[in-house]
C-alpha cells in the first residue's frame, strides 16, 4: 500500500482490504507459506520463489549484506537488510548516492548492541533520500529524528517501534504519511503539536508509549483506520470527544485516563457509531474515584454491538451499565472486569449469547452474584468456556480458601 502498487479498484473497498485480498491470493498460490519464528506467526517465501523474485527484481530491489555493499547499482529503489552488530554509519554511506531510493527496510532476527552513532547516520542520510516511501528505523537506539524528515514528501510508512525516541519533530507532520508505527517507544511522551495536518494518516500505533495526552485537534484525522490508544488530557487538555468524528476506526482501541472525562464528553465520543471496532479497553488511572460520575461516564461509553472483546479496568462506579448485559451484544466473546473497588453488583452477563471467556478480578465490594447475574434466559452462559474470579475478598458465595477461584465450563455439542 505504501509503495503504491495496489490495483486501483473503483469500489468502496478500503486499501487495507484490497491489499489483504492480494496477499491471500498469493498465499493460496503458495508464493508464501505460513510459519512461526520465536512463537510468532509469520510467513516465509519458498527458496525457489525467492530466487525467482530476486532474479526478476534484481535491478530495482537489493538486499544489503555486510560483505557486498559495493555491488549495489544506481537503479535500486528498494533496499532491505538484516540488522546486525556491524550497522555502523560507514555501512550506509554509499546510499547517499541513491537519491531515488524508495524503501529503507531492515529486518531484525537477533538482539544486538547497536552503535549509538547510528543517530548521526540518520541525520546525514535522510536529507539525501527525498524519494523515500517506506522508512523503518525500528529497534535502533535513536532518541530523535532530524527536522529534515519533514522534507520526505513521498513518505507513506514510518516505523520507529521500540526505539528510544522521545518526541517527533513538528516537521514530521508535513509528510503525507499513511502509517506511523511507534509501538514500544517507552520514552515517547508527546506527538507533534501540528499532527492534525496529517489528514491522510490511516494507522497510528502508540501502544506501550508514555504519552500523557493526544495532540490538539486530533479529531481532524478522519482517515484513521487503526488507533491503538487514545490518552485523554487533563486540565483543559484534549477531550475524549475528539474520537467523535473518527468513524472509520477498525480493530482494537484503548481509552485511558478516563478520570479526566465528564459524561457529556463521553457521549460525544460516539462509540456506538464505530461499528468496525471489535476490541475495546476502558481504563481509569487514579486512586481516587467519583462514584456517580464514573457510573455515568461508563454508561455513555456504550460501544457498537459488533464489539467482540471488552475490558474495563479501575472503574470507580458502584454499578456497571445495563448495556453490558444486553443480549444485543451478540458478538461479544470476551469480557474482563478488573479493579472496580466500589462495584456492588453485576449486570445480566448470562444474557450475552456468545460469551466464551469471563474474567472478574478485584471487585472487592462485590458480595454475591444473585439471580440477576444469570439473566432471564432459559440457558445462561450458553457458550461459556472459561469463568475466572480472582481476589474477591468479600464474596460470600466463595468458600474457596485459595486466592483464585476458577470455574471451567466445557460443553460438548
Amino acid at each position: 500500500m505504501a509503495e503504491g502498487i495496489l490495483p486501483q479498484i473503483k469500489t468502496k473497498k478500503r486499501m487495507e482490504d484490497v491489499g489483504n485480498e492480494c496477499f491471500q491470493e498469493l498465499l493460496s498460490r503458495s508464493f508464501f507459506n505460513r510459519s512461526t519464528y520465536n512463537n510468532v506467526s509469520c510467513f516465509m517465501m519458498h527458496d525457489l520463489i525467492n530466487d525467482l523474485a530476486q532474479c526478476v527484481a534484481r535491478e530495482f530491489c537489493y538486499r544489503l549484506d555486510d560483505d557486498n555493499p559495493s555491488k549495489i547499482t544506481t537503479s535500486v529503489c528498494h533496499l532491505s537488510y538484516v540488522q546486525g552488530i556491524n550497522d555502523e554509519p560507514e555501512k550506509f554511506e554509499i546510499l547517499s548516492e541513491f537519491q531515488q531510493l524508495r524503501t529503507f527496510l531492515p529486518f531484525r532476527f537477533l538482539d544486538f548492541g547497536y552503535s549509538s552513532s547510528f543517530t548521526s547516520m540518520v541525520s546525514f542520510l535522510l536529507p539525501k533520500l527525498k524519494c523515500l516511501h517506506v522508512l523503518s528505523l525500528s529497534h535502533y537506539p535513536i532518541t530523535k529524528l532530524p527536522d529534515s524528515v519533514g522534507n520526505l514528501m513521498h513518505l507513506r510508512y514510518l516505523d520507529l517501534a521500540y526505539t528510544a525516541i522521545e518526541c517527533l519533530p513538528d516537521s514530521a507532520a508535513l509528510c503525507i504519511t499513511w502509517r506511523h508505527l511507534l509501538s514500544g517507544c517507552r520514552h515517547l511522551s508527546m506527538l507533534p503539536t501540528n499532527m492534525f495536518n496529517l489528514v491522510n494518516l490511516r494507522h497510528l500505533d502508540i501502544s506501550g508509549s508514555s504519552l500523557t495526552e493526544m495532540p490538539a485537534k486530533f479529531g481532524r484525522l478522519k482517515s484513521l483506520q487503526v488507533l491503538t490508544s487514545f490518552v485523554v488530557g487533563s486540565d483543559g487538555g484534549v477531550k475524549v470527544s475528539e474520537l467523535g468524528e473518527l468513524l472509520e476506526l477498525h480493530g482494537a482501541l484503548l481509552v485511558v485516563n478516563l478520570q479526566n472525562v465528564v459524561a457529556r464528553e463521553a457521549f460525544k465520543a460516539r462509540l456506538r457509531s464505530k461499528k468496525y471496532l471489535h476490541e475495546l479497553e476502558f481504563k481509569w488511572t487514579t486512586t481516587t474515584h467519583n462514584v456517580q460520575s464514573e457510573t455515568d461516564i461508563l454508561d455513555m461509553l456504550e460501544p457498537h454491538q459488533n464489539v467482540k472483546r471488552l475490558k474495563i479496568q479501575n472503574f470507580g462506579g458502584n454499578k456497571l451499565p445495563n448495556w453490558l448485559g444486553s443480549s444485543s451484544f451478540s458478538s461479544m466473546v470476551f469480557l474482563h472486569l478488573a479493579d472496580c473497588p466500589s462495584c456492588v453488583s453485576l449486570p445480566s452477563l448470562g444474557e450475552l449469547p456468545s460469551l466464551k471467556e469471563l474474567y472478574i478480578a478485584k471487585l472487592i465490594s462485590l458480595q454475591k452474584l444473585g439471580p440477576r447475574f444469570y439473566g432471564n434466559v432459559v440457558e445462561p452462559f450458553r457458550f461459556l468456556k472459561i469463568m475466572k474470579f480472582e481476589d474477591m475478598p468479600n464474596w460470600e458465595q466463595s468458600r474457596c480458601t485459595k486466592k483464585i477461584l476458577v470455574i471451567m465450563v466445557h460443553k460438548e455439542k
